[in-house]
């Protein structure tokens, strides 16, 4: 997750063409919606967004997706 379009589209570009599956989400809310559903490895995210912090994904990660990095 992260604020910069920019950024995510890069990220997925890399990250499929490297051969993974990538759920792109904008939000904080949206994010953890997915976590909620989805069975997922790995979490990146942004710290620093205008609106949420992205330290509130990585505590959701921690206490919900014991497996997920």
């Amino acid at each position: 997750m992260d604020d910069s379009r920019d950024t995510l589209e890069v990220l997925e570009r890399n990250l499929v063409g490297a051969g993974y599956s990538v759920f792109v989400r904008t939000g904080v809310g949206e994010a953890i919606e997915l976590l909620r559903r989805q069975q997922v490895d790995l979490v990146i995210t942004d710290l620093k967004m205008p609106s949420t912090a992205g330290s509130e994904i990585v505590r959701y990660v921690r206490e919900n997706l014991k497996d997920a990095r």
